[in-house]
């Protein structure tokens, strides 16, 4: 049940719900050098290396088009859904 949780096709999906619900924060988001870096490196390992690399591009431009202000929060939950896949994947490979 677990493996299938973070499948990324099932994932993004629920990621996606939950950023057309989510309203987001209130107060703006200092950008800092440590955000830039994890986007870069997101964007090198989910996005043109990952398995997963057409889930995180469909959910961005979904993102960027109709919740640009949710961009950040989309970025991490990607990250956070490939730590999730490692992890699980780790657990249930031993």
């Amino acid at each position: 049940m677990v493996k299938s949780l973070y499948q990324p096709r099932i994932y993004y999906a629920r990621v996606r719900t939950f950023l057309e619900e989510f309203k987001g924060p209130t107060v703006k988001e200092v950008i800092s050098g440590h955000k830039i870096r994890a986007c870069a490196a997101s964007t090198v390992r989910l996005g043109i290396l990952g398995r997963e690399r057409l889930h995180y591009w469909k959910l961005l431009t979904w993102v960027t088009f109709r919740k640009f202000h949710l961009l950040p929060t989309a970025i991490s939950l990607t990250i956070m859904g490939y730590h999730f896949r490692k992890i699980s994947s780790d657990i249930y490979r031993k």
